[in-house]
């Protein structure tokens, strides 16, 4: 039988004051997040061990890998490198929502 999840239902795995992130499924060995980042918010820069691609669902932001700035939107995907620094930020209006798959 197939589960129905909502993120909102995730276990809470991340949390700033502009960001949050919830665990919505762990399949194999991929990890799902949802990740919600307020307008004018931010992920500070971070190293994974693991790659992660990230999936835009919604707004308008500014992820930075390596120094390396990337403006993307609600439908663009990108892969991010395992041992590379990250950092995004919210650069519109409305929230940030991202879906962080951990490889």
């Amino acid at each position: 039988m197939t589960e129905r999840r909502h993120a909102l239902d995730g276990e809470l795995v991340f949390e700033t004051r502009s960001a949050t992130g919830r665990r919505v499924a762990s399949i194999g060995d991929r990890e799902y997040v949802h990740l919600v980042v307020k307008p004018g918010g931010g992920i500070e820069a971070h190293v994974l061990p693991h790659p992660i691609e990230f999936y835009v669902l919604a707004g308008e932001g500014q992820l930075v890998i390596e120094g390396e700035r990337i403006d993307l939107g609600g439908g663009d995907l990108v892969t991010v490198p395992s041992g590379a620094e990250r950092a995004w930020q919210n650069t519109g209006e409305v929230k940030l929502e991202l879906l962080g798959i951990k490889t």
